[in-house]
């Protein structure tokens, strides 16, 4: 989720096992509808230009290469 999420631009980061912070962020997120929709739309972003099966791919590509002329 660190390479999709991005704290305020398309989501929230919650503290591990605190109900309190994860109902706070949704709760907000609830009372801001339009931020929802922005937020929304700044991930489809993300994901058209960043982070997408080609992007993906090359970073598994790259780390196979570099594991096969580590093992030479």
């Amino acid at each position: 989720e660190k390479k999709l999420v991005r704290e305020n631009f398309n989501g929230f980061f919650f503290k591990n096992d605190n109900e309190e912070d994860l109902y706070q962020k949704i709760k907000y997120l609830l009372e801001n509808p339009d931020l929802i929709e922005k937020m929304g739309y700044n991930s489809l972003q993300l994901i058209q230009k960043e982070i997408n099966v080609n992007t993906v791919i090359n970073g598994y590509q790259k780390a196979f290469d570099y594991l096969a002329t580590k093992n030479k």
